[in-house]
């Protein structure tokens, strides 16, 4: 199936989620909080997959996600193999591929370094896309940039 045609949703994991959501109709992205001050460690996880099921709704061909190396990001270690093993398992139950982006790609793709910081990756994603107002913050840019750089190169 040509990547135009298809209806992805592309997620940059973390307790804020960055999404961005395409279907022939266009893109539409924002930030789902999965955290509240007084859940137990484990709730964010419940809400990730009501997130899902809601995105699901929508119809999804194909998730896109950051593929995190755990050992340059200890801290995010935990939340992200958390989620990516929520996410392995609802794609499965639900019949959706999976495919992961390298976040040196991301951004190498998006700005012309690998390393770039989180201000470079909102800059670019204004530039790209033409967002007056910006994305909301730097989560729902790294999904804008994310699903753009998969669909460059596929």
């Amino acid at each position: 199936m040509a990547t135009e045609k298809r209806r992805i949703v592309a997620l940059d994991f973390g307790t804020k989620c960055g999404w961005c959501y395409c279907d022939p109709g266009g893109p539409r992205a924002g930030t789902e909080n999965l955290r509240y001050a007084r859940d137990s460690k484990g709730m964010f996880l419940i809400r990730f997959e009501q997130f899902l099921n809601r995105l699901h709704g929508l119809g999804v061909d194909l998730v896109v996600f950051e593929d995190v190396v755990f050992s340059k990001f200890p801290k995010a270690t935990q939340t992200w193999g958390a989620m990516f093993y929520f996410l392995a398992k609802w794609c499965e139950e639900n019949g959706v591929e999976h495919c992961g982006v390298s976040v040196s790609e991301i951004k190498r793709w998006a700005t012309g370094k690998g390393n770039a910081a989180k201000p470079a990756m909102v800059a670019a994603c204004n530039e790209r896309y033409g967002l007056a107002l910006g994305p909301k913050d730097d989560n729902e840019a790294d999904a804008r940039l994310l699903l753009g750089c998969y669909t460059d190169g596929n």
